[in-house]
């Protein structure tokens, strides 16, 4: 998770939603002096998990997440439970545009989409 909230934050919420057993990084403000859509953000985020750029990509609800998908050289997948509409989403450049994450795991990760079933 890349969140430009107050890393300590972004990990709280994580843990309270029940999601922190299934995400290896939760990844924010002042955990590093970059924040999206620097992509120095995700660069340092892909480093810390012994990763490459290939096959990423940026899930996100906001022009500003796929910002930080173009600037990182990522598809940006994006869903409308945020507060922009999917025409906004399309407008600045998403690569796809989904109702929810449910939808965007069958529709883009196909590999993991058995599991939502």
């Amino acid at each position: 998770v890349l969140t430009n909230k107050i890393g300590d934050h972004g990990r709280t919420l994580m843990k309270h939603l029940g999601l922190e057993p299934h995400l290896d990084l939760v990844f924010g403000a002042r955990d590093f002096p970059f924040r999206k859509p620097a992509a120095e953000f995700t660069a340092e985020a892909l480093h810390r998990l012994g990763e490459t750029p290939d096959g990423a990509c940026i899930v996100g609800d906001s022009p500003f997440d796929v910002r930080t998908g173009k600037n990182a050289g990522f598809p940006s997948f994006c869903v409308t439970t945020g507060t922009h509409n999917a025409d906004q989403l399309r407008a600045a450049g998403a690569t796809a545009v989904h109702p929810d994450l449910i939808s965007l795991a069958r529709g883009e990760l196909a590999e993991s989409a058995s599991e939502f079933d």
